[in-house]
């Protein structure tokens, strides 16, 4: 498990729908490539409750983002949490306003581009030193064009 040894095993999402956090109560961070709201808004939830930093990715067609929700910027006792889910997005589109990957398709690199995104969070959420956290994606959106090749926030 994710318990500060720097190892871990992922979730194969078969928990998901539970809602009591016991998917990821050890883990130091959680990474996303769900494809789904409700399990964006579970796993925010958890996080938000059990005080994990979440690395958050989504992708639809030629583009990807990229956050870090739930960070703890100081890692004190007095916990000063960076933004959640719920704060970029309150409420949940209605069911059929967003395409899923399987209906709106997903360029094949895509996953893999934001996979790597993704690892470079987190491993500057794990190194924790000044210089590795200043840069994290905290209060902001990463999104990649892949279609025109520009990354903009």
């Amino acid at each position: 498990n994710g318990n500060g040894n720097g190892n871990g095993n992922g979730n194969d999402g078969s928990d998901e729908g539970q809602g009591d956090g016991d998917m990821i109560p050890a883990w130091d961070v959680v990474v996303d490539g769900s494809d789904n709201f409700p399990t964006k808004y579970l796993i925010n939830d958890a996080c938000e409750i059990l005080n994990i930093p979440w690395v958050y990715s989504a992708i639809l067609g030629f583009e990807g983002q990229i956050s870090v929700f739930n960070y703890n910027n100081n890692n004190g006792p007095n916990l000063n949490l960076g933004p959640t889910y719920r704060d970029m997005m309150p409420v949940p589109p209605p069911p059929g306003d967003v395409p899923s990957c399987a209906e709106g398709g997903v360029l094949g690199v895509l996953p893999g581009t934001m996979g790597c995104l993704q690892a470079t969070e987190v491993l500057k959420i794990l190194l924790g030193t000044k210089e590795s956290t200043e840069g994290l994606l905290v209060g902001r959106v990463l999104i990649y064009d892949a279609m025109n090749m520009r990354f903009s926030e």
